[in-house]
């Protein structure tokens, strides 16, 4: 995985985390799990989620849902994929 640079996108993916399904988080290497608490360390700034909303719903940065959607993305089998990708194309043909 790529190394993380940015201090407040490491400790805004540590926050929505740390309210995530434990086994989602199992299936992540536990070295970017290292490197991502290293630099959070140097943020100054506070994330917050409101566990009464959904994901969706959660003031949170692009970068950080781009690199929770990579995460999530990079945890899903080959069968997994594919359906995911399936239902991208089919949803992006209907919005076009």
């Amino acid at each position: 995985m790529e190394e993380i640079y940015d201090s407040d996108l490491a400790k805004e993916l540590l926050t929505i985390l740390s309210n995530t399904d434990l086994e989602f988080i199992n299936k992540l290497p536990s070295n970017f799990l290292n490197e991502l608490s290293f630099v959070a360390a140097d943020s100054n700034k506070e994330f917050f989620i409101q566990k009464n909303k959904s994901l969706k719903e959660q003031n949170i940065s692009e970068e950080c849902k781009d690199l929770l959607s990579f995460l999530y993305y990079s945890t899903l089998d080959s069968k997994d994929k594919e359906i995911l990708l399936d239902n991208w194309l089919k949803n992006d043909i209907n919005n076009n």
